[in-house]
């Protein structure tokens, strides 16, 4: 039976059905019609990132016994979390309810009631497996958009990263860095160290990606952060 998993909690611990699955969503590119002056029509700029979307749910209940579990439901429902469907249970969206709402109101009047699941504009692994490298090699991205790996670099001195021809260069490190491609930053623990690196964040391409590098490296290990449209 389909169901649906938020914040680790099934809707089936609470006695509650899905009406139907929701569609499956695909998160659109941001693009900007600009108009010229003098021009005819208008052109589009994309940065190539995507908007978030809404991924409604219709939930009713599978007992008359559910008075017992409403203040539960709604603490449940509420806030963010990882959100999986039991049809795709190695995927999840990071996703947030923010609107308030009535459960009994919407009992007593449909018999169900729908929760507004806003979510960032990717599917992601549950098994975000740490990947070790000790000599260079190739990883596979099983996703279909590229991911943002997060990366930590054992080694000591200058370093040079070639990620699919993306040349990064680590400058004095000393024991560890990591190389974050989600949010922006490299850093050694809490200490941030951008001013460390040269180059750009890399990601990875589905499919293969080459890894090598140059320099006194131990080893690498990599957070891949698959993800999915």
């Amino acid at each position: 039976m389909f169901s649906v998993n938020f914040k680790g909690i099934d809707s089936s611990t609470f006695g509650l059905k899905v009406r139907k699955r929701p569609p499956i969503c695909q998160a659109e590119t941001k693009n900007i019609k600009i108009e010229i002056p003098g021009r005819d029509g208008y052109l589009i700029y994309s940065d190539n990132t995507r908007k978030g979307f809404t991924i409604p749910v219709e939930f009713f209940f599978s007992t008359d016994n559910y008075i017992q579990n409403i203040r539960q439901i709604k603490e449940w429902l509420s806030g963010e979390g990882n959100l999986i469907f039991s049809d795709e249970p190695d995927k999840y969206y990071k996703a947030t309810v923010y609107s308030a709402f009535n459960i009994e109101i919407a009992l007593q009047k449909l018999g169900q009631f729908i929760v507004l699941f806003d979510c960032q504009p990717f599917a992601y692994a549950v098994n975000n497996n740490l990947i070790t490298l000790t000599a260079p090699g190739n990883i596979n991205n099983p996703g279909n958009i590229e991911s943002q790996p997060r990366i930590t670099v054992y080694g000591q001195g200058n370093i040079t990263l070639n990620i699919n021809d993306n040349i990064i260069q680590l400058i004095d490190v000393v024991n560890s860095i990591t190389v974050d491609s989600e949010l922006f930053d490299c850093y050694k623990g809490n200490e941030l160290k951008n001013n460390c690196m040269i180059g750009e964040f890399p990601t990875l391409k589905p499919d293969d990606n080459s890894i090598s590098w140059e320099g006194k490296i131990y080893r690498i290990e990599i957070i891949p952060n698959w993800r999915w449209i």
